[in-house]
């Protein structure tokens, strides 16, 4: 399937940064809101200011303005040293013959990070890597997968997702693509599993290195 694009999320799908990442939001948060790992990772896949204003909706409380720059800050200076790549990912992309890219809820400079970091640089660079900072609107709107498709020239039924979250997958249904529910990484959950399926996901696999057959067999 040569004529599809494969349009990854990065955290949770090609890097396995999901539990570090919010751990750190439970730490940063705690002196505001009595928030739970449980609580943050039903967030995850929006994009940062989505978050913190989710978090101030549940808890009826009112974060710092300054708050997600030092989350940000944080995360990135542990993922510098911790960050690994999701198993299978660094094996699995150089046998993908589709065009592919990455949108994320993260900011262009955690994209930037994760893909050095993670050594990925030879399959995605900025000319195929989007942020939702780049649209109006995040996930679940579908906005950046959209975006996405569109700068790569691809109608968006040509497109394939790759997604780990409750939110990338009610947008990448949303924007009329398959979405693939990734279930591989450290953070997912039998009840995410379970999420993913009942928002839409097309199919569900925890196994990276299966992603090529998958796609061929569409």
């Amino acid at each position: 399937m040569n004529s599809t694009l494969i349009i990854f999320d990065c955290d949770g799908v090609l890097i396995d940064s999901e539990l570090l990442g919010c751990r750190i939001w439970v730490d940063c948060i705690a002196p505001y809101a009595p928030m739970t790992m449980k609580d943050i990772l039903g967030l995850t896949g929006r994009p940062g200011p989505d978050i913190c204003q989710a978090i101030e909706k549940q808890f009826n409380c009112k974060l710092p303005e300054n708050i997600l720059d030092d989350i940000n800050l944080v995360v990135e200076s542990r993922m510098e040293k911790e960050l690994l790549p999701v198993k299978g990912v660094c094996e699995t992309l150089p046998l993908l013959k589709n065009k592919m890219c990455i949108a994320s809820g993260s900011r262009t400079e955690r994209l930037d990070l994760s893909v050095r970091v993670t050594h990925m640089e030879a399959f995605f660079n900025h000319s195929n890597m989007f942020s939702s900072s780049l649209v109006k609107h995040g996930k679940p709107a579908p906005d950046i997968f959209l975006y996405a498709a569109e700068k790569m020239g691809f109608e968006p039924k040509n497109c394939i997702v790759i997604e780990d979250s409750r939110s990338g997958i009610i947008g990448a249904k949303a924007a009329g693509m398959t979405a693939f529910g990734f279930t591989g990484a450290s953070h997912v959950t039998p009840e995410r599993c379970l999420e993913l399926k009942q928002v839409g996901a097309d199919l569900l696999f925890d196994d990276f290195t299966k992603l090529p057959k998958l796609i061929e067999n569409l």
